[in-house]
């Protein structure tokens, strides 16, 4: 990830290696963070009641124009064994983001990975950035994996504040104007 300002971090990077099994975490709400990112949300299983997993939340910050902008998420058991294989949607305010750096990276069900997307700088200008993620089985082809669930140990929203250019002072513009004056007469003469 390119460096950035963390505008906003929303639940707790306890599961930074990638591999870490972590399932009990999330099912008996040991984490001790705020909802969405103390449970799992869906189903995986091969009876009923099953269920997609379907994650919303919004990351808040000072309103402004922003550069350089990454959202960094860690998502638990989102099912992507296979290049190719597509198992998440995510959007940003809205707006479907390419997922493919999710695809195909799961060495099991129970761990845990974390990507950097880029944001569209666009989007944080209001001070809020809403992400939703959904489980679905796509990828899976004719499985009879109903659904497919999953939990997010934490998102960080960053970026850079947009730098105005500096004003040149009323000196600096007078000199740039002689300097035309200049070189203009340097061509006639």
């Amino acid at each position: 990830m390119a460096s950035a300002t963390v505008l906003d971090m929303l639940g707790t990077a306890e599961f930074t290696d990638g591999q870490t099994s972590i399932l009990s975490e999330f099912t008996n709400n040991a984490n001790g963070d705020a909802d969405p990112f103390n449970r799992f949300f869906g189903t995986d299983l091969n009876s009923q009641p099953t269920s997609f997993g379907d994650i919303s939340f919004t990351h808040s910050f000072a309103a402004g124009d922003y550069t350089n902008a990454f959202l960094e998420l860690s998502i638990f058991d989102h099912d992507s064994f296979d290049p190719g294989q597509d198992t998440i949607d995510i959007f940003f305010d809205g707006i479907a983001q390419d997922t493919s750096i999710w695809e195909g990276i799961s060495t099991r069900q129970a761990s845990i990975h974390i990507r950097s997307m880029a944001v569209d700088a666009a989007l944080l200008t209001d001070g809020f950035l809403e992400v939703r993620i959904f489980a679905n089985v796509s990828g899976f082809g004719t499985s009879t994996l109903p659904g497919n669930g999953i939990g997010v140990d934490y998102s960080s929203l960053s970026a850079d504040p947009a730098t105005a250019p500096i004003p040149l002072p009323a000196g600096g513009w007078l000199l740039l104007a002689g300097l035309g004056v200049m070189a203009a007469r340097r061509r006639k003469g």
